[in-house]
Formats: C-alpha cells, structure tokens, sequence
C-alpha cells in the first residue's frame, strides 16, 4: 500500500520502464505508475502484490543502450483460507485436516510461494511418517488411535510474521465387544421355543455371529434357526431363536462378535445349550442358627426341567427379597452381610419354572448359643458395666474374708492346760520321729534337757518357777513355797499358776494378733 521510487542517473537520453522483458508499464494518467524527472524515476502508489516482480529500465541515447534491472518484493499479511473447528473423529479412520493459508514469503527465493506451514499436536511438532504426513500444508493421518487425540496446532510462518490456528480434536470412544448379557447356560424344552441372547458392545457397533460348533449358522443351516439383530447407540443385542426344540440341538454355541473397523477387536461367549424333557420344581430348606454381625449363607435346594426360578420372603411377607443393602440373591442361595437380631425368623422359598405347580419350602433363622442374651448398641455398654462391677465386689469381699481368717505365723496363741496335757501325753506314749526316747522322770538333769529338746514342750517356760503345778509335780520338783517379802498371794498372779483360776486369768491376758 505505499509507494516506491526507481531512477537513473541523471543523462540526457531516452528512459523507458517494462515489467519483465516485454510489459510495458503504464504511465498514463490515472495509473498507479508515473515517471518524473524527464522519465529516469518509476513511481508506484498503492503497492499490491501483484506489482511484485522484476523492473527493467532502458536508456538509449542514440549511441548506446543500456539496461538496469530492479527486483520488487512485496510482503503481505498471512491469512487463513480455512476456518478451523472442533472435531470429533472416529478411532483408526483415515482423515484430513486442511490448513491452508496466504502470505508471501521473503526468503524463499520464488516471490510466488506461500507460506511455510508446521503442524504440532498438544505443542509437540509433528513428525511425517506411517500414520502422519504434512502435503502441501495438508495433515494426513492414517488413522487416529485413542490416545492421539489432543489439541492441534497449525502454523503459518515468513520473514516478517507467524501465524497459527487450531482445533480440538475428540476420538469416539471404542471399546471391546466383551460384555455379554444373559448366562452361558440355555435350557431348551423338548418340542418348545427358545430365544437365546447375547449382547455386544463396542464402537463403531460390532457384527455378530452365532455358530454351532465349528459350523456358522446362517440361514441354510437349518430351517427351525433365526437369527435377528437391534442395535442400539452404543451396543447391539444378537437373538438366535430355535423353533420346536430337539434333542439334537443340544451342544455349544458360540456368539461372535467382530468390530467393523477394526478385525482384531473380536469377542466370544459360549453357551452351552442343554435340551430336557419338563420336569416339575421341587425345593427344600433347612433351618439355621447364627451369630450376630456374621455373614449368612441360607441355601436352598431346588430340583426341575427347566432350571426354577428361586423367589424369597420373609414373615409370610408378599414382597419378595431383592439383592440390596446387607442381602444379596443369587440363584438359590440367599446371603446377608453382618446378621442382626431383626434378620432371625420365618423364611419361605419358592420355585417355579411353568411346568406344573410352583413348589414352596420354609425354614427359620434363630440366634446361635452364644447370643442368648441380646443387648441394644446403647445398653449393652450398661450390661457390661454392672457385670464388671459385681465381679470388683465379690473380690473385695473374698479378700477381706481372707484377711479376717490369717494368723501370722510368729504370733501363735498360747496352749491352754488341756493342750499341754494331750502333748505330754502323746509324747509319753509314742516318741517323735526324730526326738530322743522319754528320759526317766526322777533325773531332773535329763527331764530339763527333754524339755528344751522338744519343740512340743517349748511353748511353755520350762523353768521351775513358772511351770504349772501340773508339771511340776510330774517332773517331781517341790512346790515353791517361797515368796518375795512384801509380795501378798494376790499379787504372785503374774509370775506363777497357782490355781486353775490364775491359769484361765492369764490366758485372757495372752494376745492374739489382729486381723490384717
């Protein structure tokens, strides 16, 4: 959009401006072009980007010609010819994104070129090879996997500027076709209607197909077989259904599903098809007993063709018991996770399978032995409390009746008269183990060593003053007659036995030593 000027030196002389070798440029009024100064300057207003190219200037004087040649580049802003947006694609199919973009390039030497364009995914460039390649600023992918999708950036770049554009690009989801809904196990009924399920999921939606053994089932295989198929957003559902079952029909069938775009993306489900003549249900149950916060397993036992369909209830109930919270079903075992008091009592099963009567068993669930004693959660805190009290009691009460009954060895009561009698007595007629045979009682020298030698006499003193009459008779000592002057009958209580009286006083004088 500005302007330029080209001029010769200044000669006298004709000046004449041609783009190329041949066009002439126009310099008539009006153009964008004019000369001045006796035609040696060229001036350009409004510079577009078709002026660009190469000037020639001749001068000619009539003697000699001579050339001077200009090359003119014009730079322009870059823009954009496509418009980018998001996208979301589908997984291992082929695209292409187009980035393509205007702007002339000053280093590259061809005044026409575009400009250069680079191509990065989530800022990392993108390197041509097997599954990218950049023609013509064009990005060709063989196929986009589940983790090439991202942010992508285009960029468009020359001397003077850089621009770029971008687009998020999304891959639709494309799983496995592995879930498969229904049982592995058919029950077909002799001379009956079966319509056998299997469900794959998966995008794009797989293709199914059944087979019996090695053998595909198509619609030659045989006339009383049909297969139909309902796709839905995300999987399909595939039915094989057999008209007027027989006996041979039973075997392995095989439901195949296939991924449209991808072959290696296969999964398969066998069924094992069995064929039975109808039997009707029977069923029993048996009673359990359990233990709180346990887990229950309460099984019944079922018998039919085809297989009964096991329903229970609780308290003669009409709900039936779902699989929910602490109680799962699952075929004819009923299980609860953490029994609690309220899960005791009255189960009724039923079986049915269309063929004949439903068939009904009941059994009860009671509290094992060791929950005889149901507590709340809030009082069996209290419960536990006033046992362990009663248990501290009685141990107190134990151990001071202990105390009450202990005498300290080294504080024995003193015999009585009858006590010292019996031992004198046992002890004349059968010796000690280990004591010395009785010593004649005349020799007073050998009766004070007996005593002193035998620990059944020794709880008394031995010497003659103190030794109750009794003893001093059999020992033939005389009676002490003697006494202290001053000292009355009365007062002699204290330092001899006199009289039976005296011996009895002394004894309630003797201490016992007290409870500890």
């Amino acid at each position: 959009s500005s302007g330029i000027n080209a001029e010769w030196p200044l000669r006298p002389g004709d000046y004449t401006w041609t783009l190329g070798v041949s066009v002439e440029i126009d310099v008539s009024d009006g153009s964008r072009f004019s000369t001045s100064d006796f035609d040696r300057e060229l001036r350009i207003t409004d510079v577009r980007v078709e002026d660009r190219g190469t000037y020639w200037g001749q001068y000619n004087n009539g003697f000699t010609d001579n050339v001077a040649v200009v090359r003119l580049y014009v730079i322009e802003d870059i823009e954009f010819d496509t418009v980018m947006s998001p996208q979301t694609v589908e997984h291992l199919v082929p695209l292409t994104f187009d980035c393509q973009c205007s702007g002339t390039p000053f280093t590259s030497g061809d005044p026409t070129a575009p400009p250069s364009v680079l191509w990065l995914r989530d800022g990392q460039p993108i390197v041509d090879g097997d599954a990218f390649k950049v023609e013509d600023g064009s990005l060709i992918i063989a196929g986009l996997e589940m983790d090439e999708a991202g942010m992508y950036q285009c960029f468009c770049y020359n001397t003077l500027e850089i621009a770029q554009t971008y687009m998020p690009v999304t891959v639709k989801n494309m799983t496995v076709p592995v879930s498969i809904a229904g049982k592995d196990v058919a029950e077909g009924v002799y001379d009956e209607h079966i319509d056998i399920l299997c469900r794959a999921n998966g995008y794009p939606l797989p293709v199914v197909t059944w087979f019996k053994g090695n053998a595909e089932i198509t619609a030659d295989y045989d006339m009383r077989y049909s297969i139909s198929q309902d796709n839905f957003n995300d999987y399909v559902i595939s039915t094989l259904s057999v008209i007027s079952v027989e006996d041979g029909d039973a075997g392995i069938l095989t439901c195949r599903a296939v991924n449209q775009k991808v072959s290696t993306y296969t999964a398969e489900l066998e069924i094992e098809f069995r064929v039975g003549h109808e039997i009707p249900p029977s069923i029993s149950l048996s009673d359990i007993s359990i233990q709180l916060n346990s887990a229950i397993s309460f099984e019944a036992v079922a018998y039919g063709y085809p297989s009964p369909v096991i329903t229970w209830y609780k308290d003669l109930s009409l709900v039936p018991i779902t699989t929910g919270g602490r109680f799962y079903v699952d075929d004819t075992t009923l299980f609860i996770d953490g029994a609690q008091n309220s899960d005791t009592g009255l189960y009724t099963v039923k079986a049915s399978n269309g063929v004949g009567a439903d068939a009904y068993a009941n059994a009860t669930i009671t509290l094992g032995s060791n929950n005889l004693i149901v507590m709340s959660s809030a009082g069996g805190a209290c419960g536990l409390l006033f046992v362990v009290s009663v248990l501290i009691l009685l141990y107190v009460l134990f151990r001071q009746k202990q105390k009450k009954n202990y005498v300290p060895p080294n504080e024995a009561v003193t015999p009585s008269e009858k006590e010292i009698e019996r031992r004198i007595r046992m002890s004349a007629e059968s010796p000690v183990i280990g004591f010395n045979p009785k010593p004649d009682l005349s020799e007073k020298t050998k009766s004070s060593v007996y005593l002193r030698e035998n620990p059944a006499l020794c709880d008394v003193n031995t010497t003659s003053r103190n030794l109750p009459p009794i003893l001093r008779n059999s020992l033939g000592i005389p009676a002490d007659t003697s006494t202290s002057s001053g000292t009355t009958s009365e007062d002699s209580d204290s330092s001899s036995y006199n009289s039976d009286t005296k011996i009895v006083k002394k004894m309630k004088k003797s201490k016992v030593a007290p409870a500890r």
